[in-house]
Formats: structure tokens, C-alpha cells, sequence
């Protein structure tokens, strides 16, 4: 169990460092197209218990080659990177909370004000669920999520979602039930060079 917090605390150091170059190189470069927050509540299937998420979201660009073809649709892409963390009521009041570093986000966005997107992501987790067949409190986490972005203005928007999330531990523990939660997250989203029309 030592090694597996050690693993954990050694990946969330190293996402720390990569958000922090991102964020430097946003002022040198614009790679960040956008930036959000989500909240909401989810409920998982075969406990009772209700998970509250804060999730923090940076939408970067593709690479030219990718994002050159894409500049005269109305599709917007974006590598999607996730932080969050949630308390878990109903499960001895504990927490979980995870890194998404792989995910794709893609909106149809020609500049109108409401702007449907779906993306999937995945990356690890740890959680205080115990006594739920899940093997530990290590786990991979991967979800899908589709909803609607309403700009409020031409670079902010308000997103309502939902998103499916399945996690398990690959059979690192012996016990590997897995677990699939459901969610409603509402967001809040800046775009700071969009343009709309």
C-alpha cells in the first residue's frame, strides 16, 4: 500500500508541473484554447452514496497539423486535461479524487451561442470507498461526456453535462469489481480568443 501512495503522490507532483508549464507557456504561446470549472453530483451504481465533483478543465490545442484542416469547419477541437476532487456522502462521509491527463473534447461551434460538445478522458484516481468490491483505493478512471456550452458572451460560457464515468484497478488488487457513476455537472468556461458570429 506504501509504494501505490507513493505512486499517486509522485503523479499528482508531475501534473503539478505540467499544468505549471502549460500556464507559462499560455503567456509565450497560446496553447490554452480554454479553461473551465464544472460542479455537480453523481450517483454510482450498486452502493448508496452521492459524489460531489469539483472538476478544473484546460482545453488545449491540437498540433498545426491537426488543427489546420479544422480552421474552416464549424468543429473545435481540444486535448482535454481534468483535475478533480469529490466527497463522497453516504460511504462513512470519505473523499476520491483523480487526474485526467488524456482526453478529447469535441464541440460543433460555428460562433453560434449554444454550442453542443461531447469528450472522453481517462487517468487515475484514489479513493476512500472500501468494502465495495473495487480491490484498494488506487484505480483508472475513464469517462464520456456530452452537453450543451451557452455563451453568455462571445469567450464565456455556461455548460450543463452529463457524464458516465467507470473506474477499476486493471487487476493490480484481487478484487476488481469496478464501479460506474452517473453525473450532472454544470460548468463555467472561458474561451479567450473565440470569436462568435
Amino acid at each position: 500500500m506504501g509504494e501505490t501512495r507513493r505512486l499517486v503522490r509522485r503523479f499528482w507532483q508531475g501534473g503539478a508541473v505540467v499544468w505549471a508549464l502549460l500556464l507559462a507557456t499560455e503567456a509565450a504561446g497560446g496553447l490554452i484554447r480554454s479553461y473551465g470549472v464544472a460542479l455537480g453530483g453523481g450517483v454510482s451504481e450498486r452502493i448508496e452514496a452521492v459524489m460531489v465533483p469539483v472538476q478544473v478543465e484546460i482545453g488545449l490545442r491540437l498540433p498545426e497539423i491537426f488543427e489546420k484542416p479544422l480552421r474552416e469547419t464549424p468543429i473545435r477541437v481540444e486535448w482535454l486535461l481534468e483535475a478533480w476532487v469529490a466527497p463522497i456522502v453516504g460511504q462513512r462521509n470519505t473523499m476520491e479524487a483523480g487526474f485526467n491527463p488524456v482526453g478529447l473534447r469535441v464541440a460543433f461551434d460555428g460562433g453560434q451561442s449554444l454550442v453542443p460538445f461531447f469528450d472522453l478522458s481517462g487517468g487515475i484516481m484514489v479513493t476512500g470507498l472500501r468494502q465495495v468490491g473495487t480491490g484498494g483505493g488506487f484505480q483508472f478512471s475513464e469517462s464520456v461526456r456530452a452537453g450543451f456550452q451557452w455563451f453568455v458572451t462571445a469567450e464565456t460560457a455556461v455548460s450543463l453535462s452529463y457524464q458516465y464515468r467507470h473506474m477499476s484497478n486493471a487487476r493490480i488488487y484481487d478484487q476488481n469489481a469496478g464501479l460506474d457513476t452517473h453525473y450532472a455537472l454544470l460548468g463555467f468556461h472561458w474561451f479567450p480568443d473565440r470569436v462568435a458570429k
